[in-house]
């Protein structure tokens, strides 16, 4: 996935941004937790400026999970490497959003955890999963 994911060009990612606004209208009332996009990601810069309030990860994920559940947000945007179609996600290998998302489930306030990816990260077999993997609620995939 590394691999393909490098050998896209630029204006994939960046066309993937262009989407998003249409893609995440029923979200834009909301003020959300979401990420800022990594080369190899689909472009976020535009997005986030549409919200009414976002929430960006920072240094330690239970305090970005602290924060999320402070302020009662209804959906938190992740990313990840590879996605498959029972909404199980491959991170990067440090765990960040795994560690993050496990500290949000044991709210009774939990929000809806989604995945945002392009449609080539989406594989059709399932991932390997492991004890610390949290499932998404939802992928969207552009």
């Amino acid at each position: 996935m590394r691999a393909l994911l490098t050998s896209l060009p630029r204006e994939v990612f960046q066309e993937a941004g262009q989407k998003l606004p249409k893609i995440l209208k029923p979200y834009l009332d909301e003020p959300v937790g979401i990420f800022e996009s990594f080369p190899d990601e689909p472009d976020t810069s535009t997005i986030i400026k549409l919200f009414p309030e976002v929430f960006l990860p920072n240094k330690d994920p239970l305090d970005y999970a602290q924060q999320i559940l402070e302020a009662k947000l209804k959906y938190v945007f992740v990313p990840g490497l590879a996605f498959d179609k029972s909404n199980h996600r491959l991170g990067r290998g440090r765990g960040y959003y795994d560690r993050c998302i496990s500290k949000l489930r044991q709210s009774s306030n939990c929000p809806q955890i989604i995945g945002l990816c392009l449609k080539q990260q989406v594989l059709e077999q399932e991932l390997p999963v492991e004890p610390h993997d949290e499932l998404l609620d939802s992928l969207i995939a552009v």
